[in-house]
């Protein structure tokens, strides 16, 4: 059974003027214009001009300019821009802004609050804009309260220096650009290893970066070492090992799939840490390991750089269980569906949880040819405030995103241009109101879900390499890098619209984006965007102008994984994510039925799909995912009986154990287990007053005191039900009743069995209940009565923890 997806209904079109938009506080309405002379003094203008505010001063031979333009103001709050100016021949590196501003700054965007001490705050760029080219500029943009804004900021202080009307402090010291390490000689090779250092992206208080080892050298090297010094912690790091960390000097090793590094060739290998603002490592100590002769040739050629993959054959690990994802909570969380209708919020505050889950897109499936406002995911968010509020609770805002939809069957059309580039556009602008999401106290904004059922039709239908597909994925060439560029620049790129009425709005599409909703509102705004983005996505293609450094991948379906997984922590540094995987992927879920145990589990599936990922690197690179999803079919068990979707508790054991040994074989990565059937065993006189949409799961994980042992207090439709094949009873009988099936093995459906704490064990740090067709613990998209949100909230009294 494929996922399925939720419609766009009226309803959902009429809700998004209910939640409105995260950040978009700012627009191009009217208003009182203020304008400031090189002594800070301001003026009011009842006119349409454009409100700005102005600082000007030459330090140090040296011109920049801040302009502050007051861009809505709505009483209880207000929408702003600063653009910082550089018109002189040198950049400005990694550029900070100190200011004093009585209003309190809500929400930021392309900058981030280094500090804040009363009306005193610092604000540093993200790492794709935080140099300022000479002659050019950069803008962030912020909400704030309360409105009634009638002076803008003042003490502008850029790197140190005091601009008009500002102070004279102490300069503060302008941070070095990251290094890039030269050349270390290894004599020992007979030549030279190069060691470069990239910061792959920078959110105040923590960072990512990647190293790179070239051996300029004519023999191999394998294995070796590096060792560093870096006053931060790193954490976690992929496609090396932390041998030692003493102090600030660390020791690192490669794993298997990067210890060997050919003449001409190199290895990489990524991490996080913190905090941000650093000047990367330093002293770098190279020492190779034993050298191996290339083969002798008549003309030796270096050997091209392999793409660093993972054993396709994993030595089977145990998973270290009680796995944990930043940004969620310490406890194995709990989450729902939403359909963003009116209501959801009341309903949620009534039945707790820790994430909404939400299809991303007006259709659900990525919007082939589209680029679409990211109307649902800024509602998903606010949906996810408003609960968080109501609730007491942090709820965690889950996008589920595809940049290639194979749910409805296979289809090669999502890899040609110009889908590849408009699905990547989309996916940024996901990753980017996600982390709009983000906050001192919460610093991860949320997730994303990736293309549902893809990776499990790969293999199930040997997409990749296999023989008699419709199409091989393995010798496919997809246009990545050139939709990259186009995609980028899109995102990054600066642009024009004017509206029916002659209004004028210039900035990047997100900064247009939020001109219009404060000018026309949301729907309206959404409309118009829409419009507009089919003309400057046009001009991205012909003129692309990236204004970011965006990596080299192969462009095949490789390459297009990692990039999928770079346009994430590009747009969405502090947005978690995982690639879906279902149980059907060998090619068939059956082998849930047909046996139970470690070894039966690993022979028919978990090696196999462990297998795949790992051939393909999904998890794996320099931007490896957060954490894997399973799901199961996406029907309550009653409504998909004939598919074997009754399942027993071997059958769950066989789930989680078949979860553990793929995610330990990549490197014990965290599993969410996702669209899990809400609906439960009811009985006569039942809180659930349907006679249909019975499922297992929740009995599974929770128990239900109301059930008889032998399950003979069933409804009397789910007594009638007769089970044949594929379903195993374990007296070899061919067919036989729901309560004969569950009860074997003397599995008990009265009490806690303990099976939370099973999938913690197994590296489970959340369980997603419902879909589209599935209960869940919400009202939507069929309501149980509150049984399942009674056993949440019952579990939510002692839930458990993780990381232990």
């Amino acid at each position: 059974m494929l996922t399925r997806r939720i419609p766009p209904s009226i309803a959902v079109l009429l809700a998004v003027i209910l939640f409105g938009l995260a950040g978009c506080g700012g627009g191009g309405g009217g208003g009182a214009a203020l304008t400031s002379s090189g002594s800070g003094a301001l003026s009011t203008d009842t006119g349409a001009a454009t409100t700005t505010v102005v600082a000007r001063q030459v330090a140090a031979g040296n011109g920049a300019s801040v302009t502050f333009t007051l861009a809505a103001d709505w009483t209880s709050g207000f929408g702003a821009d600063i653009v910082i100016s550089n018109p002189t021949a040198s950049p400005i590196k990694n550029w900070r802004l100190a200011f004093d501003f009585a209003p309190r700054i809500t929400s930021i965007w392309d900058g981030d609050i280094v500090s804040q001490s009363g009306v005193s705050y610092v604000i540093a760029g993200k790492f794709y804009n935080r140099d300022i080219p000479a002659g050019g500029s950069v803008k962030f943009g912020f909400n704030g309260s309360p409105g009634g804004i009638t002076a803008g900021p003042t003490k502008y202080v850029l790197n140190g220096v005091p601009l008009a009307g500002g102070p004279s402090p102490t300069p503060t010291p302008t941070p070095t650009p990251t290094p890039v390490a030269t050349p270390t000689p290894t004599p020992s090779t007979g030549g030279s290893v190069k060691i470069v250092y990239q910061e792959t992206g920078d959110w105040g208080h923590g960072f990512g970066g990647q190293i790179t080892i070239t051996n300029e050298g004519a023999s191999a090297i394998e294995p070796w070492t590096l060792a560093f010094d870096f006053p931060v912690n790193i954490d976690p790091i992929w496609s090396a090992k932390i041998a030692t960390h003493v102090g600030n000097r660390y020791v690192v090793t490669p794993e298997s799939w990067t210890s060997r590094i050919a003449p001409g060739a190199s290895v990489s290998f990524g991490f996080n840490g913190s905090p941000g603002n650093n000047d990367g490592p330093s002293a770098f100590a190279f020492t190779p390991g034993t050298t191996v002769d290339p083969s002798p040739s008549p003309t030796p050629t270096p050997t091209p750089t392999p793409t660093p993959t993972p054993q396709t054959n994993p030595t089977p690990v145990e998973p270290v269980g009680n796995a944990t994802v930043k940004g969620w909570p310490g406890h194995l969380a709990m989450g729902a569906i939403t359909n963003l209708e009116a209501g959801q919020s009341a309903a949620f505050a009534n039945r707790p949880v820790d994430a909404i889950f939400k299809y991303s897109g007006a259709g659900g499936n990525g919007d082939p040819g589209q680029i679409l406002y990211p109307l649902w995911t800024h509602n998903t968010v606010e949906l996810a405030k408003s609960i968080t509020k109501a609730n007491g609770r942090r709820v965690v805002p889950v996008m589920v995103t595809y940049t290639a939809d194979m749910s409805g069957g296979t289809s090669a059309t999502d890899f040609a241009a110009p889908n590849v580039g408009m699905h990547f556009v989309n996916l940024a602008n996901d990753a980017r109101v996600l982390q709009s999401f983000a906050s001192a106290e919460h610093p991860y904004g949320g997730s994303i879900v990736l293309n549902p059922d893809l990776l499990g039709m790969v293999q199930q239908q040997k997409l990749y390499g296999g023989q008699g597909a419709p199409f091989d994925l393995k010798t496919m060439v997809i246009p990545v890098n050139a939709s990259l560029a186009h995609a980028v620049t899109f995102m990054t790129a600066n642009f024009s619209y004017t509206d029916s009425q002659g209004n004028q709005y210039s900035g990047t599409t997100a900064d247009i984006g939020r001109q219009l909703v404060g000018r026309h509102g949301l729907w309206t705004a959404y409309e118009m965007w829409n419009a507009a983005a089919k003309k400057w996505y046009v001009d991205c293609v012909s003129n692309p102008r990236p204004a970011i450094q965006v990596p080299k991948f192969s462009d095949d379906f490789k390459g297009w994984i990692q990039a999928t997984n770079w346009i994430i922590k590009a747009f969405g540094p502090q947005v978690t994510f995982g690639w879906q995987e279902n149980l059907w992927a060998p090619g068939t879920s059956t082998w849930v039925h047909r046996g139970s145990g470690e070894a039966h589990v690993r022979s028919a599936a978990s090696d196999l799909v462990a297998s795949m990922l790992g051939s393909l690197n999904v998890y794996g690179g320099a931007y490896k995912p957060d954490f894997i999803v399973f799901d199961r079919y996406e029907m309550d068990d009653t409504a998909a009986i004939s598919w074997g979707a009754v399942f027993s508790s071997t059958n769950w054991d066989n789930v989680l154990t078949f979860q553990a040994q793929v995610s330990a074989a990549l490197g014990n990565v965290p599993v969410m287990m996702w669209q899990i059937p809400g609906g439960h065993l009811q009985v006569v006189n039942d809180v659930d007053q349907r006679t249909s949409n019975a499922s297992t799961a929740p009995v599974y994980f929770f128990g239900d005191a109301n059930l008889r042992p032998d399950l003979s207090n069933l409804k009397p439709y789910l007594l009638a039900i007769t089970l044949g094949n594929p379903y195993v009873f374990l007296d070899g009988a061919a067919t036989g009743s729901i309560p004969k099936f569950l009860t074997q093995n003397g599995y008990d459906p009265t009490k806690d069995n303990g099976k939370i704490a099973q999938a913690a064990r197994g590296n489970v740090f959340a369980i997603l209940w419902g879909g589209g067709n599935t209960t869940s613990v919400g009202p939507f998209p069929a309501d149980d009565g509150g049984w399942l949100s009674g056993k949440i909230k019952k579990y939510f009294e002692n839930p458990h923890p993780l990381g232990k």
